[in-house]
């Protein structure tokens, strides 16, 4: 394109063919070529045919049977290839590169109203009176309006889990029959890479309990639950950057008036707050039905010891001295708050568990009776 222009402009101001040629380093032929043609010249690249090209197919299946590239050469060359390994080699990567890709190529996914919900839960330290805390903040989405619930614990176990996913289903008043989660191991045990699941005991009673059809994304690839994955980032940047509390009760106050706020922010691609399109997906909820609580919210046994206290996680807490001796059962609630009942079912005492972690339980100077 250079030495076109280069020959047009000297010959628009007089210079002969001759010169022309010596100074852009062309021949003469060429010159006389450019000046007759209108246009600027056009490039043309060389067809050329490769040996490999016949063998596509060939290369394609033995791939598929998962043959190394030596012997796929050793294969092709009796079918009378003549190429070289490297080539066969070039190829084959090309081909994984395009697997790899397709692999990562995700498609948007809409769902009806109330067919699916999904759940996560992201960790973070968060400053509690001066002090860095870990937490672990949980979120529940219904996949269709978008809709969310928040909450959040200090412990992340399968019992957390249960617990977190029958409040969201409160909060919704009824839930979607198909859950996608992660592979978490509160949740599942193994995800083979062949598909097969095998979950937990106790989020499998959860669900069938519920009628949940629970749908853990593939192995690496969280972005197949991204209705609850994205939302992450901007609580992180909305809400958890920078922020210190005085307590977590405090926190939890937040929280929830983030949360009201977020559901009536219009989303970013339907356009529409989640409050709003909640309205048209809560009637195709799933209706909550009679579970005993029993059956949902895991207890362990304690026996009192003779001076009215029961271990929990290396700690003492005091309970009335007429059941010294006795068996009682604990409930701890998202590692932030320990209930203690009767073997009845009656609530004998509460603790804050956040205030022993780090501020020493105060001393006792009287118990119940």
């Amino acid at each position: 394109m250079y030495k076109w222009q280069r020959i047009k402009a000297l010959h628009a101001q007089g210079v002969g063919i001759r010169q022309i040629a010596r100074d852009v380093g062309v021949s003469r032929n060429t010159v006389r070529k450019y000046l007759k043609e209108a246009g600027p010249p056009q490039f043309k690249a060389r067809e050329y045919t490769k040996e490999l090209d016949k063998f596509l197919e060939e290369i394609k299946i033995m791939h598929a049977k998962g043959y190394i590239g030596t012997r796929i050469y050793n294969e092709l060359k009796d079918k009378g290839y003549q190429g070289s390994l490297a080539s066969v080699h070039r190829y084959l990567r090309a081909i994984k590169e395009d697997d790899r890709t397709a692999k990562l190529a995700t498609t948007r996914v809409e769902t009806g109203p109330g067919q699916q919900m999904q759940y996560d839960w992201k960790e973070w330290t968060l400053l509690v009176d001066g002090k860095p805390v870990k937490i672990y903040l949980h979120e529940v989405v219904l996949s269709y309006s978008r809709m969310k619930f928040y909450t959040f614990s200090l412990s992340i176990t399968t019992a957390d889990v249960i617990r977190v996913l029958i409040e969201a289903i409160d909060f919704f008043g009824g839930y979607a029959p198909e859950l996608v989660i992660d592979n978490g191991k509160q949740m599942v045990i193994t995800h083979q890479k062949d598909g097969i699941v095998r979950y937990n005991d106790e989020f499998l009673k959860f669900c069938g309990l519920y009628g949940i059809e629970p749908s853990a994304c593939a192995n690496y690839r969280a972005r197949t639950k991204g209705k609850v994955e994205r939302p992450f980032y901007y609580v992180q940047e909305h809400l958890l950057r920078g922020l210190e509390v005085g307590d977590l009760n405090e926190f939890a106050v937040k929280l929830s008036e983030f949360q009201e706020a977020y559901n009536k922010r219009p989303h970013s691609t339907l356009g529409r707050p989640p409050e709003e399109m909640f309205a048209e997906e809560k009637g195709c909820l799933v209706k909550i039905p009679a579970v005993e609580p029993a059956l949902l919210h895991h207890k362990e046994p304690r026996k009192v010891s003779n001076d009215g206290y029961i271990s929990h996680d290396g700690n003492l807490y005091p309970v009335p001295m007429r059941y010294c001796l006795r068996r009682v059962w604990v409930e701890n609630i998202y590692g932030r708050r320990l209930k203690v009942y009767d073997e009845a079912g009656v609530l004998l005492a509460e603790f804050d568990l956040h205030q022993r972690l780090w501020r020493g339980w105060p001393k006792v100077s009287g118990r119940p009776t």
